[in-house]
This record gives C-alpha cells, structure tokens and sequence, in this order.
C-alpha cells in the first residue's frame, strides 16, 4: 500500500466525570507500519472500557505498572471491546502545575500532542505503536489518558543488543545484527526524509518484534521528544548521534556495525553512499562531545550513594 493510501479516522467521545476526546474507529495503513490486527471497534465499545480506566485504573484486568511517578503513571492492561480481549498500553498524566494546567488549554496534554504525534508518523509511514484513545478533562483538575496498542513480543532495541543477543551462537547473532542494522538505517532514513527529528532517540525507545529473526521489525515509543518539522537536511544527524549515543558502551555494536548502519542510512536516502568516511569521523566527534555534556549535566546527581 502507497503512503497516499493511509486512512486515519476518529470520533469524539465524552463520558462521565468530564472526560472527552477521540477514538480511533478506521484506519488503513501501509504493511509494517502497525503491529495491530485489523479489528476496528467503534466508540461505544471502547465506552464501558474507558469508564473503568478513568473511575479505578488498578481494577483494570491483567494490569501491570511499567512507570510511575507523581504526576504520571503508564500501564499495560487488556480491555475488553465486544467481548474481544485486546492488551493496550495506557499513559496517565496530571497537570503538576496551574501554568500547565493553563497552557493545556491552548496547546493541549502531553497525551494530546502524543496522539498528535503519532498519527503524523503513522501518516508518513513511520512505524509506531497505533494511538487508540485519548481523553482528557479540566476539572477537578487537569488530567489525560492515551491509550495506543500494546506491541506483541516486543523488547527494546537496549535489552537485545546488551543482553538477548549474546544467547544466539555467533553466525546467528551476525545476520540478526545485520537484519537489525539494516531496518534501523531504513528507519532513520524515512525519519529524516519526512523531516521527523527526535531528541530523546536511543535504544530503549525503539522496540523490537521478532527480534532473532531476518523478519525484525522495529516501531518508534516514547514519541515525547518527537516532531514534526516540513524538511531535514541529508546531513542533520542530530538524532543517530543520540542514538550512537546511546549505544557507544554496548559490547554488541563495533566500528564495522557503525560503518555498515552510515553506508546502509546514506545509501537508503539518496542512493549515495559517498562520504560516509568522512561522515563516521564527524560522527565519533559529535558522539565523543554529547557523552561529555551528557557527564557534566549528571555530575553530582549520585554523589552519596556507594555500591
């Protein structure tokens, strides 16, 4: 399916307690792009659902807390829709502030401008996880849910090149990184080509379905630090400088693995894989440089706290 062929639509809901927002009810999306079967529930199925969420998240079945804080909290839980049991990730947030909860009236939640987020890249033929819900409400104080589909067997990119992938013998463990390096180039490239730069993109926000397999498949989370901008230059490589970042202490990526993913990522914008040495010198430099900086903002934060 052609880009020019992704459907998107939703509907307003409202329920009780003062909640409102959107559910998604169509969509059409190019292969790979989503990881959800093809069952499209209406509003009112999601209703019953979404009251429960909203009156008592912890008697959500299967519910499992993976964040939470005091202001925020992010579950994974199934919801029943049309006695179909679908598993979904919810993220609760709370206005911690009056000025956010102010600016939440002009510029919207967190999860509103998360919803925003990934439907564009959705749109764009990025891949992430499918954005179902969102609902927010102002009184007795400013509050938003986004509920989007749970990822099946999926494990970040962090914990398979740290850990998973020492499990496989050593000619496996060489096509499944190549098969990952080769996704992860063709990822980047479609980000910056679509203008989609990320300022918090490391390992650990993207996930990995059928990781140990030629047919891995990887989805962008965590789409906070993500937007949206009309163009990137071909040499904007702020965002697989964080990546690499991310990655520079990890025994699983070597120097050829960074040089076959620039080769791979140059080659997958325009063809041209020119320059790419020259590229990987720069890039070592930048990397070298935001360890440095990323140091000194931290220095301190543990100070008092031994093994």
């Amino acid at each position: 399916m052609e880009l020019g062929d992704t459907q998107l639509d939703f509907e307003p809901i409202s329920l009780a307690g003062g909640w409102s927002g959107h559910v998604l009810v169509n969509w059409r999306l190019a292969d790979g792009t989503v990881s959800t079967e093809s069952f499209q529930p209406s509003v009112d199925d999601w209703r019953e659902s979404l009251e429960r969420l909203t009156s008592d998240w912890t008697s959500m079945p299967a519910c499992e807390t993976l964040k939470s804080s005091r202001t925020a909290e992010t579950i994974r839980c199934t919801m029943r829709l049309c006695s179909k049991p679908i598993d979904v990730i919810c993220k609760h947030h709370v206005a911690s502030t009056r000025n956010e909860a102010v600016a939440w009236r002009f510029f919207g939640s967190r999860e509103r401008r998360t919803w925003n987020v990934g439907l564009e890249l959705l749109r764009q033929g990025v891949p992430t996880a499918l954005p179902r819900v969102v609902i927010e409400r102002r009184r007795p104080r400013a509050e938003a849910w986004l509920v989007t589909e749970a990822i099946p067997r999926a494990i970040d990119l962090d914990s398979v090149l740290n850990w998973h992938l020492h499990s496989l013998a050593l000619d496996r463990r060489f096509l499944v990184k190549s098969c990952l390096t080769r996704k992860l180039s063709e990822l980047c490239a479609r980000m910056t080509r679509s203008g989609i730069a990320h300022r918090d993109f490391k390992a650990s926000n993207i996930v990995a379905g059928d990781w140990d397999s030629v047919g891995v498949r990887l989805w962008l989370v965590d789409l906070d630090g993500v937007r949206c901008r009309r163009s990137l230059r071909r040499d904007d490589r702020r965002s697989i400088v964080r990546l690499a970042a991310s990655l520079s202490d990890s025994a699983s990526v070597s120097r050829q693995d960074c040089a076959r993913f620039l080769r791979q990522w140059l080659a997958a914008l325009d063809g041209a894989q020119d320059g790419w040495r020259h590229l990987y010198r720069e890039m070592a430099r930048d990397v070298g440089r935001y360890n440095a900086a990323a140091k000194r903002r931290k220095h301190g934060k543990l100070d008092g706290f031994t093994d």
